[in-house]
């Protein structure tokens, strides 16, 4: 997954994409939009949480 380390926000992010892969899988069997739109959103959070951190240029 490109996550380097054990510990802190590393540790923290494989427990997130562990239970995110298991949510989607278990969605196959019977589907749980609400699970699944949590998921994306939580995802986006995220992702902007980590733009919003990066150094700017210049």
């Amino acid at each position: 997954m490109g996550i380097a380390g054990q510990e802190g926000i590393a540790a923290t992010l494989r427990e997130l994409y562990a239970r995110a892969r298991a949510s989607v899988l278990a969605s196959v069997l019977e589907w749980d939009e609400p699970t699944l739109k949590r998921i994306r959103d939580d995802f986006a959070d995220i992702r902007e949480a980590l733009r919003g951190a990066r150094p700017q240029a210049g």
